[in-house]
């Protein structure tokens, strides 16, 4: 009998420190890009991920900003690491910490020069794990050109 109760109080403990969230079973990172910015000569235009943003061949894209929300965890000086790739191609890789409740934001710049047209693509990685992704695809011909 007391062989049993000793087997069943073993096994409510262990149960016990498995319900416990730890950093094998929490829930995992997401980072939800919710919008792009885009930067030309002239001022900067808000696009959705997903979207297309058309623009003038006289007023080329200078830089993009994506910007979204960390969440598990949702605080403030979480790391975080964003790969660019542009219409599949590696660009580079940044590393980031997130601003006040989670806020992520990352940017790309051509360094003087124009972004190319074409699908632009932001992975998120915490921890070495995916985290978040969003595209943006870039074209000329816009409205007015």
């Amino acid at each position: 009998m007391k062989r049993l109760l000793a087997l069943a109080l073993a096994a409510l403990v262990c149960m016990a420190i498995a319900a416990v969230p730890g950093e094998a079973g929490s829930t995992p990172t997401k980072i939800k890009f919710s919008t792009w910015k885009v930067v030309t000569n002239e001022g900067t235009a808000k696009a959705d991920p997903g979207d297309t943003y058309k623009h003038c061949p006289s007023n080329p894209v200078m830089r993009l900003v994506v910007i979204g929300k960390m969440s598990h965890p949702g605080k403030k000086g979480v790391k975080y690491a964003v790969t660019w790739k542009h219409n599949g191609n590696f660009v580079v890789g940044q590393d980031y910490k997130t601003g006040k409740h989670g806020k992520v934001r990352a940017a790309l710049a051509g360094g003087g020069a124009p972004l190319e047209n074409g699908k632009w693509q932001v992975y998120a990685l915490r921890q070495g794990q995916p985290a978040g992704k969003s595209t943006l695809k870039i074209a000329s011909g816009g409205p007015g050109c």
